[in-house]
């Protein structure tokens, strides 16, 4: 989709009492190419949390997703290719059902730690380098800078947001609270 070109963000705290940042956020971003892609993060909610990825295309449509969130489960994503709206091709990975195996073939911080340290003792370029990190850094801090200014924001960057302000305004705008919630789970009487 190439570089992205512009960023706009909304972001909320919901659960002010439990969060000092974001817990819910909307991000649009335009590409170099023209290409639009949509992020939305969504900390509490009333399902199981799951994890999914959606890249449409002009020839098809991509679709991974946990049912948990991928630090969650032991489970690799299901993997879908749709196209014309009729053909549905399965590429998920198959599960040994052995969880060392798992944790070693399909952890992603585990995969990305060893791939890192091997390039450290072998002394190669790692497959992402400081350049896409630095492109990600920007990218959020172009959505915080939108969120806080509630302007789109072009890249490169000249300048960063305040992020204490913006979570100190965020947190005194909350107009919600999530009684008898914690961390671990909703209390399903409501």
């Amino acid at each position: 989709m190439g570089d992205v070109r512009e960023v706009h963000a909304y972001v909320l705290v919901v659960d002010a009492a439990r969060i000092d940042n974001d817990d819910v956020a909307v991000v649009t971003m335009r590409h170099t190419s023209g290409a639009l892609s949509t992020l939305h993060i969504t900390m509490r909610t009333h399902t199981t949390g799951e994890e999914r990825y959606e890249v449409h295309g002009t020839r098809g449509t991509l679709v991974m997703r946990w049912p948990y969130h991928s630090t969650h489960t032991l489970e690799p994503a299901i993997i879908e290719v749709h196209e014309r709206s009729r053909r549905v091709t399965d590429h998920t990975l198959s599960t040994s059902w052995c969880p060392e195996r798992e944790i070693g073939t399909h952890w992603q911080y585990l995969n990305e730690l060893r791939h890192f340290c091997a390039c450290i003792a072998e002394q190669r370029e790692p497959a992402v380098g400081g350049r896409e990190g630095y492109a990600v850094v920007e990218i959020l801090n172009a959505a915080y800078l939108s969120a806080q200014t509630g302007e789109t924001v072009r890249l490169p960057l000249d300048r960063v947001p305040d992020f204490d302000a913006l979570f100190a305004r965020l947190r005194a705008d909350s107009r919600w609270t999530i009684e008898d919630a914690d961390i671990t789970g909703w209390d399903w009487r409501y």
